[in-house]
């Protein structure tokens, strides 16, 4: 497996853009969302269609687990040949912004499930868990949030520490504890790479034991994410998602079964 410094790209990618894109490349903390984001605003440094077109097919063969990711750059290739780069820049500026409003729903649905001093328990590091718990703070609730470490990738530290820095009253769990953490909590929330209608989802590992904890305590947990994650349900869609690559150190495959709802944006 190449390493960042090893990695070689084409010389049209001048030095600046190729160190932006080993960091998307080797980020392994990121949730999908965040990653997602993080191509889109790379997008908009682009100079040339030569450029994004590389860039599309390099990140589609290396974020074949994460949906949303796969469905912008989709989206994006469809349009490249009929538009030109500043209206292609445009375009997508106009999915980060539609991004925004659609937390905004993500919320709405999540909001009658709430109280003003609300205790929360997450794993890993959702970028769409962090904008959440961030409205649910300026939405004059006062949320307490309980974040398991996440290991191996310790993703739930990244996310531990983004929220310390909106001041909101968040505790790190060390993942041996998750037992115990969940008699200090009200509900869990999650987010997903990726979502089979009806079958399952794929998320971090630690997801499953988790989930299935708070199903015998009688914990509400909920799922959250946009619609591009989900994957419809079909005999071939089946069949596809059996030989389904992804790294078993970190993901893993979880029941949507064990999740009480689903709010999608």
């Amino acid at each position: 497996m190449l390493g960042k410094s090893t990695l070689k790209l084409p010389q049209f990618i001048n030095p600046k853009l190729a160190e932006s894109i080993k960091e998307i490349l080797f980020d392994y903390s990121s949730g999908s969302l965040e990653l997602n984001e993080k191509i889109l605003k790379l997008f908009l440094r682009i100079r040339s269609k030569k450029t994004l077109e590389f860039l599309i097919e390099l990140f589609r063969k290396n974020f074949q687990t994460f949906q949303i990711i796969q469905h912008t750059l989709i989206e994006i290739e469809k349009i490249i040949h009929k538009k030109n780069l500043s209206i292609l820049k445009w375009e997508i500026k106009k999915i980060l912004n539609l991004n925004y409003q659609r937390l905004e729903k993500i919320f709405n649905k999540l909001n009658k499930k709430l109280k003003v001093e609300i205790k929360v328990l997450t794993i890993s590091n959702s970028k769409t868990v962090f904008d959440i718990i961030r409205l649910i703070q300026q939405k004059n609730y006062r949320p307490e949030i309980f974040v398991l470490e996440s290991k191996p990738g310790s993703e739930g530290i990244i996310l531990y520490q983004k929220l310390k820095k909106l001041k909101i009253k968040v505790h790190l769990i060390k993942d041996r504890e998750m037992k115990k953490v969940l008699n200090s909590v009200d509900l869990i929330i999650i987010g997903a790479d990726k979502i089979l209608d009806n079958k399952w989802f794929i998320n971090k590992i630690k997801t499953k034991k988790l989930l299935t904890l708070a199903k015998k305590k009688g914990i509400p947990s909920f799922l959250l994410a946009f619609r591009e994650k989900v994957i419809k349900f079909d005999e071939s869609t089946i069949k596809a998602s059996s030989g389904l690559r992804f790294d078993k150190k970190l993901f893993e495959k979880i029941d949507l079964k064990l999740v009480d709802r689903i709010f999608l944006g």
